[in-house]
């Protein structure tokens, strides 16, 4: 499936070449030296923008999974709204005890999220 996916970096990539060829097209009809040099930077910002877009839509193609999936995966253990289903209570632990909290407060929370 994350195969496809990785086609739909095209779009993006297509939107920033299609505003880069109109900065340098408004660079063309500048006059001003130092606008010029701006409007090019931009440009060139606007191009290594569109190949990071189009290399990750080709890592996504290759791998067969998006590549921010093993950053985000953490986020998935919760659950909805951190108790519903799929609720680990591993990781409620693990991040109740990365933060400044009683233990009270810490029971409070496993308390309320079995419900």
């Amino acid at each position: 499936m994350f195969r496809l996916i990785g086609l739909f970096a095209l779009v993006p990539a297509t939107m920033f070449l299609t505003v880069s060829f109109f900065v340098l097209f408004a660079v063309s009809k500048a006059e001003k030296d130092g606008l010029k040099k701006l409007g090019k930077t931009v440009a060139v910002l606007l191009w290594i923008c569109a190949g990071l877009v189009l290399t990750a839509g080709v890592a996504t193609m290759i791998k067969g999974h998006c590549p921010l999936m093993p950053r985000m995966a953490g986020c998935h253990k919760m659950g909805p709204m951190a108790g519903g289903e799929g609720f680990d209570k591993k990781c409620c632990d693990m991040k109740c005890d990365d933060m400044p909290c009683t233990p009270e407060e810490k029971a409070k929370m496993m308390k309320g999220s079995k419900k």
